[in-house]
């Protein structure tokens, strides 16, 4: 295999990963791409798998109060409450955002939803889940939705060299719309 030019010879490791290239100008070394590293990689994962669940939920939970109360009302108000958390939240939760560490915040919200759909989950299995209960998880959901994809925005140039932040956000951006045709 002949060499790349751009790459230096300890290049000739795993595929597609790339060793520091000289720059030519100042001869330093430059440290190669990490748009692939594993930080941004395991980020952009659990955000793929986050927008998958949010969008299953965006329909798991009217039909599920439109099976348990037997109401179309009561499966619009359960939208209505995942919805209105982006309207009445995005510029508060992007305050809270800039004062705290994304990671952080990511890592509550997460955790936070899943509590709140296994408490769905429990009252459904009991027989015990009402209009409420519904309503009070689906608001929950979206509140902790906004934060969440606020903080993803906010933690992606701290794991990527400032070139590549516009490729790091579509690549992101991607995947959650990927999940909505999921």
């Amino acid at each position: 295999m002949g060499a790349d030019p751009g790459r230096s010879p300890a290049a000739d490791g795993p595929p597609g990963v790339l060793a520091p290239v000289d720059d030519r100008l100042t001869g330093r070394a430059q440290e190669p791409p990490r748009l692939w590293s594993t930080a941004f990689t395991r980020v952009w994962a659990g955000s793929a798998l986050s927008s998958v669940s949010s969008r299953t939920l965006s329909v798991a939970y009217p039909l599920l109060a439109l099976t348990a109360g037997g109401s179309p009302v009561g499966a619009g108000w359960v939208s209505f409450a995942l919805t209105l958390p982006v309207l009445l939240f995005y510029l508060p939760a992007g305050v809270l955002t800039d004062r705290v560490d994304p990671r952080s915040l990511m890592l509550f919200t997460e955790t936070t939803r899943g509590l709140s759909v296994v408490s769905v989950l429990l009252a459904l299995a009991l027989g015990m889940l009402s209009l409420p209960h519904m309503l009070a998880a689906a608001f929950l959901e979206g509140t902790l939705w906004v934060l969440y994809t606020l903080a993803e925005t906010a933690l992606l140039p701290s794991l990527v060299p400032e070139g590549q932040i516009g490729a790091a956000l579509a690549r992101s951006e991607t995947s959650s719309h990927a999940a909505v045709l999921t």
